[in-house]
């Protein structure tokens, strides 16, 4: 049986997220959300509220300094592993065009509010295209 090119005999997949291409944001966002929570909803936690950073300590001067690698604790591990879980799921989810505006960011959170920010724009420019579609 021969299926139209219309039909997408693809389907989703339970392993590998949905590949954004430019398009239909919300759709994608939505499917991506739902992955990752379905793997880790730490990996979730730490894109949404960016609760994962290079761990800090404050220096004999009082300033505050990356905690040098040989003083991690297996939080600090576990948790910068999975900050790298969830950047590589992103990252899996992103053509070529979509990873050039995102791969200077160190940080899950900062590549899931650029891509937000890139194609829904800041919570003003949200509100204002609400206001002129219900108008």
């Amino acid at each position: 049986m021969a299926f139209s090119g219309d039909i997408n005999i693809e389907g989703r997949s339970t392993v590998r997220p949905l590949l954004f291409k430019g398009t239909n944001f919300s759709y994608w966002k939505n499917s991506m959300q739902i992955f990752i929570e379905s793997i880790d909803m730490k990996l979730w936690e730490i894109m949404k509220n960016g609760r994962c950073s290079i761990p800090k300590i404050k220096n004999d001067k009082d300033e505050i300094i990356d905690k040098p690698m040989d003083q991690y604790t297996s939080t600090d591990w576990e948790n910068l592993t999975k900050n790298s879980k969830a950047k590589h799921i992103l990252y899996c989810g992103l053509d070529a065009n979509e990873y050039t505006c995102i791969f200077t960011c160190d940080i899950a959170q900062q590549i899931w509010s650029k891509l937000i920010v890139t194609h829904e724009g800041t919570s003003q420019v949200r509100e204002a295209k609400m206001n002129m579609f219900i108008h």
